[in-house]
């Protein structure tokens, strides 16, 4: 799903996830925290904006800078 938002971000596309899906990837992957953070799979997290919503959150958690 993250690599579906990273096609669009660079081909101009809809970046728009589905909700209901982003909080179910986030769920799972938050418990995991820093074992994410190998190379070649996630980058360090990065802060969202305040306010940010669930999809730029795990954006961001995930290393995405949004």
């Amino acid at each position: 799903m993250v690599h579906s938002w990273d096609l669009a971000r660079a081909t101009g596309g809809d970046e728009q996830l589905d909700p209901a899906e982003v909080h179910k990837v986030f769920e799972a992957l938050r418990p995991l925290g820093d074992k994410l953070r190998s190379p070649g799979a996630f980058g360090p997290a990065v802060d969202p904006p305040k306010g940010a919503d669930e999809q730029t959150e795990l954006l961001a958690f995930l290393g995405r800078a949004v």
